[in-house]
């Protein structure tokens, strides 16, 4: 073999262990961002890939969202009809400390074909990323209740309940809360779930390990 092919040989030789190596590094997933392991919902490396904290809670709050909307979707008589609107978070929850509240929003149809909003309120049992269900209420309930304690207010002035009464926070309270704390979903992660649901793939997903 002459000195050029030699040469020649060397340099394949050489591209394609170079090329070796690239495919290796993909096949981690080196390369990838938190963004491309959310389209693939996978939470954990998602959010072990994020930037920030920013980026860390608004994925812990998709991931909660996610595994709530599976729950949700095992209760109800109709389940192909839901649809997730939205979710709220009352005073950052994440599910370690028990007391914490997290508000899931959802359409839903009955099996008459009858379409309705649901509020499913969840509280924290202390146990990283388990949630029990507090209560469900309907959309037009929340309303209704909120306007008539509204004029109640008007009428014989806001009340102070005692402390046994705090303590005892009504499901529709909870909502206000949660809606006025301002930690809801993007519009991104709501249809990213939905579109998860539709295809059958929310019940790979699993609750984020956090440290």
């Amino acid at each position: 073999m002459d000195r050029k092919r030699k040469k020649q040989v060397i340099i394949i030789i050489g591209a394609l262990f170079i090329l070796g190596i690239i495919m290796l590094l993909i096949q981690s997933g080196i390369f990838k961002s938190s963004e491309d392991y959310l389209r693939e919902g996978n939470y954990q490396k998602a959010y072990d890939k994020a930037k920030d904290e920013k980026q860390k809670e608004n994925i812990l709050r998709e991931n909660t969202t996610a595994v709530l909307l599976v729950k949700i979707s095992r209760k109800v008589d109709t389940p192909k009809t839901l649809k997730l609107r939205n979710a709220y978070e009352a005073d950052g929850a994440r599910g370690k400390t028990a007391g914490e509240y997290f508000v899931v929003y959802v359409d839903g149809g009955d099996t008459l074909g009858n379409v309705a909003g649901n509020y499913y309120v969840y509280r924290s049992d202390g146990k990283n990323g388990s949630w029990k269900l507090l209560d469900k209420v309907v959309t037009l309930e929340y309303e209704s209740m909120r306007k008539l304690d509204k004029y109640a207010e008007k009428i014989f002035g806001k009340f102070k309940n005692n402390k046994k009464e705090k303590h005892r926070e009504k499901p529709r309270d909870i909502i206000l809360r949660a809606k006025k704390a301002g930690q809801s979903l993007d519009k991104g992660s709501v249809q990213r779930i939905n579109e998860f649901f539709q295809e059958g793939k929310l019940d790979e997903v699993k609750a984020i390990s956090v440290d």
